[in-house]
């Protein structure tokens, strides 16, 4: 990793290492942006209570349901919106607990059962909960922006090689301090998405993905290495996601991006799991990786 006052130097060297046609640089001529220059992106994103979901928060009670279910489990929930005959809910949360970066926050579940009217929401014929959280962030300030494009000569962009995240953590979870509990066994079909303002999301992790990030974290936290590795994805560079933080980057825009998990949890699962306290962690530290002889020669070429 290099620190923003640092790369000016590197690639003012490489500059002239390339005019001088050393060609053996080009296996180390990619600086990456990361830990040192801008902060992970790591939020906590507790569900709301079944109360505000099902509107038992002392506005109204459900007629054969406790008038309060905070402590209740997800079945509970499921069975508090088949009896006030709603199928889905959707609420913005309160995003100053999620932290300075983030715009905008939601929550959004269906309550899968056999009633026929929810089957829009439930595809397949589920039977459970399908859920999906959403944040808003700001990925990189203006400021760091515009640091890292006062880098590059104008009409580099083919320069930022790479949009990447290092993930440490993604873990849904209940429970408090010494009682909290890991809960992505029961955790089905997971999916996360990036997009960005105007941009149709990408399909960015899969169910494969959540175990392995996960097994990854536990070793790294075992592990007795100085340099702890963690998964890493990279943003296809030609997707329209990428083209447009690519763009705000040089352009010296905050870059925000949305960052979108939907999954389900069977209905044999629903007895296990609480919605107060539980919720969704997640660790992802943003990479921007700048190849610097692309850099230096399309200063050199005019382009």
């Amino acid at each position: 990793m290099f620190r923003l006052s640092n790369i000016a130097m590197v690639l003012g060297t490489l500059f002239l290492m390339s005019s001088g046609g050393c060609g053996f640089i080009n296996t180390a001529s990619e600086i990456t942006f990361g830990a040192e220059s801008f902060p992970a992106m790591s939020q906590e994103m507790n569900y709301p209570s079944v109360d505000q979901l099902v509107g038992l928060d002392g506005e109204g009670e459900i007629p054969g349901l406790p008038s309060s279910l905070n402590q209740g489990t997800m079945a509970h929930l499921v069975g508090a919106l088949g009896v006030g005959g709603e199928c889905g809910k959707s609420l913005d949360l309160d995003q100053g607990e999620l932290g300075a970066s983030v715009i905008a926050a939601e929550f959004m579940l269906a309550a899968c059962t056999e009633d026929a009217r929810c089957s829009d929401l439930c595809p397949d014929d589920f039977l459970g909960l399908n859920a999906r959280t959403k944040l808003e962030m700001i990925l990189m300030q203006a400021k760091q922006a515009k640091e890292i494009g006062s880098l590059l000569p104008e009409g580099s962009e083919d320069a930022i090689v790479q949009i990447r995240f290092q993930i440490k953590a993604l873990d849904f979870f209940q429970g408090e301090g010494s009682n909290r509990e890991i809960t992505n066994d029961h955790i089905k079909d997971f999916r996360m998405y990036l997009g960005t303002p105007g941009v149709e999301p990408i399909l960015f992790l899969g169910p494969k993905d959540l175990k392995l990030i996960r097994e990854s974290a536990l070793a790294a936290e075992e592990s007795d290495s100085k340099e702890k590795r963690f998964e890493r994805y990279e943003l296809p560079r030609e997707h329209p996601v990428t083209q447009k933080i690519i763009s705000d980057i040089l352009e010296g825009n905050d870059v925000v991006i949305s960052v979108e998990q939907g999954f389900k949890i069977n209905r044999e699962s629903l007895y296990d799991l609480r919605l107060s306290p539980a919720g969704v962690y997640q660790s992802l530290q943003p990479e921007v990786v700048i190849n610097a002889i692309e850099a230096t020669t399309s200063g050199l070429s005019g382009n």
